[in-house]
C-alpha cells in the first residue's frame, strides 16, 4: 500500500512511502528505482520534496521526521520533537523551512541549516491531520477538532473556518484564487475565501457520469419550462388586469382634473360676469335716476327758455333779460343733451345687464355640469385607487415568479448546454489526444529517419570533402603548372626584349663612336697646329687659351670614345650571356607545357572522380531535406492538433 507520495518540482523524481517503513525514490525518465531509504521505524504517513527538488522530508507513525538528499538518498537531518504520528509535512517556498504536523496536536516549524526547531504551537485539539505552506508564507491546517485554520508563521491564528460534521483530514490552499479547500472523514469537501472566511461552495467527490447529468438536466429543464409557461400566462393576465385598472384610473383622473380645471375656469368667469352684472346694474341705476331727474327738468327748462325768449323779444333793449334768455336756453340745451346721453347710457347698461344675466346663467349651467362631471370622475378615482396597488403588487409578484422561473429555465438551459458541451468536449478531446499521440509517434519516426539521413549525409560529405581535397590539389597543380608556363614565356619574352634592347644600345653606342671619331681627327689636327703656333709665339695668351681648349676637347672626346668602346664590349658580353640564358629558357618552356598538360589531365581525372560523390551528397541532402520536411509536416500536424486542444480547453474554461 502507498500512504504517501510526491513528485519533485522539476518532474524528475517520484517518492513513495507506506506500511513497509521504506521510502522509495524512482526516476520519472527511466522508471528505475534509485534509492530505498530505510531508517523509519513505523508506517510512513507523509512525505514531500522541497520546491527546489534538492531535499525530501518524510514522517512516520512513531513521530519520526527525516530529511533526505533527494538525488543521493543520503540522510540530511533528523528532526526530533513530535510525540505522535507525523501526519503532514510542507515546505516553505524558499526551501529553507519545513512545517510538520502531528497527532500530538502540534504544528512545528524547522530551519534546514542545522535542523533546529524555529517554533511550535498547539494546532488542533485531538491531533492535526494536515498542514500546508502557502506561497505568501501563511499556513493552513486541518484537524480532529473538525476545523480548518489559517496561521501566520509565528503561530498566530488568522482565522478558523466553520467546523465540519466529522474529523477534518485534508487541507490545501489555492494561491492564485486565495481559496482554502478542505475535506473531512465523511467525504465532504468545502471551499472558502481565505480573505473573509465565507464559504463559496462544496465539491462533489463522486460526480455522476456526464450522460447521467445531461439526462437529469434535460428532465429538470422540461419541468421548469412547463412551469415557466404557466407562470408567464399568469404574469401576462395579472399585468393586463393591472394595466387596465391603471388606464381606467388614469382616464378618470384626467377627467376629474379636466372637470376641476373647468370648475376653476367657470367660477372665475362667474366672478367676472357677476362683477359685470353688478357694474351694469349700478350704471343703469345711475342712468335711470339721471333720466328721471332730467326728464322732469328738461321740459320745464324748455318752457322757461321759450318764455325767456319771448320776454327778451318784448324787451329788446333789456340786456339783462336777453342774458337770462340766453342762459336759460343754454341750460335747457345742456340738460336736453344730458337727458339724451342718460337715456343712451340707460339703454346701453340695460343691454349690458341683460347680456351679463344671460352669460351668468350660461356660466352657472356650465359650472354645474363641470361639478357633476368632477363628482362622477372623483367617485371613479376613489373607487379605482385602492384597487391599483394590490393588482400591481399581484402583477409584480407574478412577474417576479415568472422571472425567477425564467432564470431557473436559463440556468437549467445553461446547465444542459454545459453538459452537452462537456460531452462534446470529452469526445473531441479524446479524438484530438489520439490524433496528437499518432502525430507525435509519426514525428518521432520521421525524426529517426531524418537522423539516419543526417548520418548518411555526414558520411557523404566526408567522401565529397576527400574527393574535393584531391581535386583542389590537382587544381593547385594545374595552377602551378600554368604559372610555370606563364613565367617561362615571360622570361623568354623578357630575355628576347633585353637582347633586342642591347642590340639597339650597342648600335647607338657604335654610331656615337663613329661620330666621335669623325670629330676627333679634325680636333687633333687643329690642336697640333695651334700648339705649333703657340710654340712659335709663346707669349700669345689668346692663342694659348684656344690651344688649351682644343686639347681639352680632344681629351674629352677620346674619353667618350673609350667609354663607348667599354660599353660596346660590355654589351657584347651581356648579349652573349643573355643569348645563352634565352636558349635555356626556350628549352624549359616545352617542359612547362608538358607539365601543364599533365596537371590538366590530373584535374580532369580528379573532377571526374569527384562527380559521383557530389551527386551522392546532393541526393543525400535531398533525402535529408525531404526527411526534415516530413518532420516539419508531422510537427505542424502535432502543433495544429495541440492548438485545437488548447482552443478546445480554452472554450471549456470559458
Amino acid at each position: 500500500a502507498v500512504l504517501a507520495a510526491d513528485i519533485s518540482a522539476d518532474q524528475t523524481l517520484i517518492a513513495l512511502g507506506g506500511p513497509q517503513r521504506v521510502v522509495r525514490i524512482y526516476s520519472t525518465e527511466t522508471g528505475r528505482l534509485m534509492h530505498e531509504l530505510r531508517k523509519h521505524t513505523n508506517w510512513i504517513y507523509s512525505l514531500e520534496f522541497s520546491p527546489d527538488s534538492v531535499l525530501l522530508a518524510s514522517g512516520d507513525r512513531n513521530g519520526g521526521l527525516l530529511v533526505w538528499e533527494a538525488w543521493t538518498g543520503r540522510e540530511y537531518l533528523t528532526l526530533k520533537g513530535h510525540g505522535d504520528a507525523v501526519t503532514g509535512v510542507s515546505w516553505r517556498l524558499d526551501s529553507n523551512a519545513l512545517v510538520s504536523c502531528s497527532q500530538d496536536g502540534t504544528i512545528r516549524l524547522w530551519e534546514m541549516e542545522n535542523g533546529a526547531q524555529i517554533r511550535q504551537w498547539a494546532g488542533h485539539g485531538g491531533g492535526v491531520a494536515s498542514v500546508e505552506f502557502a506561497r505568501n508564507g501563511r499556513l493552513v491546517s486541518a484537524g480532529r477538532d473538525r476545523t480548518t485554520k489559517i496561521w501566520q508563521q509565528d503561530g498566530k491564528q488568522i482565522r478558523t473556518f466553520e467546523a465540519f460534521s466529522d474529523y477534518a483530514l485534508e487541507v490545501s490552499i489555492c494561491d492564485e484564487t486565495d481559496r482554502v479547500i478542505s475535506g473531512d472523514w465523511s467525504g465532504e469537501i468545502r471551499i472558502w475565501n481565505a480573505a473573509d472566511g465565507k464559504r463559496i461552495g462544496n465539491l462533489v467527490q463522486n460526480p455522476p457520469a456526464l450522460v447521467t447529468r445531461l439526462e437529469s438536466a434535460n428532465t429538470q429543464l422540461t419541468a421548469l419550462q412547463a412551469t415557466s409557461v404557466q407562470l408567464a400566462k399568469v404574469a401576462t393576465a395579472t399585468k393586463s388586469a393591472a394595466d387596465e385598472v391603471v388606464q381606467q384610473l388614469d382616464k378618470a383622473t384626467k377627467e376629474m382634473n379636466a372637470a376641476k380645471t373647468i370648475i376653476d375656469q367657470k367660477m372665475a368667469m362667474q366672478k367676472t360676469v357677476d362683477a359685470k352684472l353688478k357694474a351694469a346694474t349700478a350704471a343703469l341705476d345711475v342712468a335711470t335716476k339721471s333720466t328721471v331727474k332730467l326728464g322732469i327738468v328738461v321740459p320745464t327748462l324748455a318752457e322757461l327758455a321759450q318764455k325767456a325768449a319771448e320776454l327778451s323779444k318784448k324787451a329788446a333793449d333789456d340786456k339783462e333779460v336777453a342774458k337770462i334768455a340766453a342762459d336759460t336756453k343754454a341750460i335747457s340745451e345742456t340738460r336736453s343733451k344730458q337727458l339724451a346721453a342718460s337715456q343712451q347710457e340707460k339703454a346701453k347698461q340695460t343691454t349690458a345687464m341683460q347680456q351679463a344675466t344671460v352669460e351668468l346663467k350660461k356660466v352657472q349651467m356650465e359650472l354645474a355640469a363641470a361639478q357633476t362631471a368632477y363628482t362622477t370622475a372623483k367617485a371613479m378615482v376613489d373607487q379605482l385607487t385602492p384597487q391599483v396597488k394590490p393588482m400591481q403588487d399581484k402583477a409584480v409578484a407574478a412577474k417576479k415568479a415568472n422571472d425567477d422561473s425564467n432564470a431557473q429555465v436559463t440556468q437549467a438551459t445553461q446547465q444542459r448546454d454545459h453538459w452537452q458541451s462537456a460531452i462534446s468536449f470529452a469526445k473531441q478531446l479524446t479524438v484530438l489526444e489520439k490524433q496528437k499521440q499518432d502525430s507525435e509517434a509519426i514525428a518521432d519516426q520521421r525524426r529517426n529517419e531524418a537522423g539516419e539521413a543526417l548520418t548518411a549525409l555526414a558520411a557523404a560529405e566526408t567522401l565529397t570533402a576527400t574527393a574535393n581535397q584531391k581535386r583542389a590539389t590537382a587544381q593547385k597543380g594545374l595552377t602551378d603548372a600554368e604559372k610555370a608556363v606563364a613565367d617561362g614565356n615571360t622570361k623568354v619574352e623578357q630575355s628576347t626584349k633585353a637582347i633586342a634592347d642591347l642590340v639597339v644600345q650597342d648600335k647607338t653606342t657604335k654610331d656615337r663612336m663613329v661620330e666621335l671619331n669623325k670629330i676627333l681627327a679634325p680636333l687633333i689636327q687643329a690642336a697640333a697646329q695651334t700648339k705649333l703656333a703657340v710654340d712659335n709665339a709663346p707669349k700669345d695668351e689668346g692663342l694659348a687659351a684656344i690651344q688649351k681648349q682644343l686639347q681639352e676637347q680632344v681629351t674629352a672626346k677620346q674619353g667618350l670614345i673609350k667609354t663607348a668602346q667599354t660599353e660596346v664590349a660590355t654589351y657584347a658580353t651581356t648579349m652573349a650571356a643573355r643569348q645563352v640564358q634565352l636558349e635555356k629558357e626556350k628549352i624549359a618552356v616545352p617542359t612547362y607545357m608538358e607539365n601543364r598538360k599533365k596537371a590538366e589531365t590530373g584535374l580532369q581525372v580528379a573532377t571526374k572522380a569527384m562527380e559521383p560523390f557530389v551527386a551522392a551528397e546532393g541526393k543525400t541532402k535531398q533525402v535529408v531535406a525531404d526527411a526534415q520536411k516530413k518532420v516539419d509536416e508531422a510537427d505542424a500536424v502535432t502543433a495544429g492538433v495541440a492548438a485545437k486542444i488548447a482552443v478546445l480547453k480554452g472554450i471549456a474554461q470559458q
